[in-house]
């Protein structure tokens, strides 16, 4: 199975290559900044990231909270490096998360230059293309083109972004389709805004996307180091939807879902719940009505564009439970 290291929500952003070779062989500079202009933060980014890269970039990966317009962003960046750097990322949640700490409401760009490394970006609208796994296809079609390499040469490594949330898993096996599975790894996540209500852009080179797929396929001898932790682990358990109603979860193999997901985590849903009602209710008359309609945890809600929050009925969002 291919190596896929894919944040399905991408509340911070840390890119920290690992790479083994000589220092002249690669060179690597980043910058962040938390002005309110937009230009004006590009700005500041770009001189911080030229302490270390005294040369112009090849690649240039974005990362920006959506206080920014992106096009605005992008259109600096292009006139500072040229419209042949090779843009890619997407938005973030809250903030940025640099080797300088995490800079909330902020932009951030890590510039990178070599004469072994080849790129190519690939982005593929998801307005235009409807189905997920072509659009995968798409993208990683283009971007193997964009850097001059046939079908039959892999890439070390790829990055992969996308601003349509639930359709991640398609995307990938149209990405699989092309590459093979187990051959390339790949690193993403989805794009994300601050408070869940649809503003998540990708972008790549100069086009900005509100819903669709980018990545960047990097060719190189050089080896890469990679991990992956998450706060979500996969387990044995699984169900079936008996119940439910476009994201909300009624019923697991015909019981409350919340009381089978309950049991699935070892009580954390009920201990998160009453320790809730604990802290917001002032009487034990008023406890006691809180538990009487919570218990048993009647249903599950993932809402719209949520990539799985779970809320449960209290509207109490719970999250890395399990």
């Amino acid at each position: 199975m291919i190596k896929k290291y894919f944040l399905i929500f991408s509340f911070l952003f840390l890119f920290v290559p690992i790479i083994f070779s000589n220092q002249e062989e690669i060179l690597i500079g980043n910058g962040w900044s938390s002005k309110e202009n937009g230009r004006e933060a590009v700005g500041e980014a770009v001189n911080k990231l030229k302490e270390n890269l005294k040369v112009k970039p090849d690649i240039i990966i974005l990362y920006s909270t959506v206080k920014y317009e992106p096009d605005e962003i992008i259109k600096e960046i292009n006139k500072i490096f040229g419209r042949e750097v090779k843009i890619f990322g997407e938005t973030s949640c809250s903030g940025v998360l640099t080797n300088d700490g995490f800079h909330k409401g902020s932009l951030a760009l890590l510039g990178i230059s070599s004469k072994k490394i080849s790129s190519g970006i690939g982005i593929s609208d998801m307005e235009k293309i409807k189905d997920p796994k072509e659009a995968g296809r798409t993208a990683i079609l283009q971007a193997i083109k964009d850097a001059g390499k046939s079908e039959k040469e892999l890439p070390t490594v790829l990055l992969l972004a996308s601003s349509s949330i639930g359709d991640e898993e398609e995307i990938l096996e149209g990405v699989e389709e092309v590459l093979g599975k187990g051959k390339v790894p790949i690193y993403g996540g989805a794009s994300a805004d601050d408070k869940i209500e649809g503003r998540w852009k990708i972008f790549g080179k100069d086009k900005v996307l509100k819903r669709g797929v980018v990545v960047l396929a990097i060719y190189s001898d050089f080896k890469i180091g990679h991990s992956f932790l998450s706060g979500f682990n996969p387990t044995d358990y699984k169900g079936k939807i008996t119940s439910c109603k476009g994201r909300i979860i009624y019923e697991l193999d015909g019981r409350p879902a919340g009381e089978v997901y309950n049991e699935w985590i070892g009580g954390k849903l009920k201990k998160e719940l009453e320790s809730f009602i604990s802290k917001y209710t002032s009487s034990n008359k008023s406890r006691s009505s809180w538990k009487e309609n919570l218990s048993p945890w009647r249903y599950l809600i993932f809402p719209p564009h949520s990539s799985q929050i779970l809320s449960t009925r209290s509207s109490k969002i719970l999250r890395g439970l399990c």
